[in-house]
């Protein structure tokens, strides 16, 4: 299990402990994030607590529904969408790389969809991450 950065619900992430832990990833989890805020689609983005296990996530949502999950780590941060089958069907034509389409494609279904997860350390994976979202928002 990935070590979980901020599991104390007293201890709500901020602008400087991000920093230190995301270190150079730092700059591609604010483009994510002004990416999330700037949709003209509604957006609501707020911190989350999930427990010891799972602790802080900034979670982004539209009319009371999830978009993504944003899950900060040592040096890089997850970003987690649940994709419907509208979207899964959609995904030969999404352009996204091949590798995580058949992630996304042999993964189990959950009632809110199959799971699409990006780890962000570098720019390449954030644009990976930013497709992810815009083709979640599409669908």
């Amino acid at each position: 299990m990935p070590c979980v950065m901020f599991d104390t619900k007293a201890s709500q992430p901020d602008t400087a402990a991000l920093t230190q832990a995301l270190g150079d990833a730092m700059p591609h989890w604010n483009t994510v994030v002004d990416f999330l805020a700037t949709r003209p689609e509604g957006l609501t983005i707020d911190w989350k607590f999930y427990g010891r296990k799972h602790g802080w996530q900034l979670k982004a949502t539209r009319k009371k529904r999830a978009v993504a999950y944003l899950i900060p780590g040592q040096d890089h941060f997850r970003l987690g969408a649940a994709l419907n089958a509208k979207a899964v069907d959609a995904l030969a034509d999404s352009g996204l790389p091949p590798a995580l389409i058949a992630e996304i494609q042999e993964s189990a279904a959950y009632p809110e969809g199959k799971p699409a997860r990006v780890t962000v350390s570098s720019a390449e994976d954030a644009d990976t991450a930013l497709q992810v979202l815009a083709f979640k928002l599409q669908h």
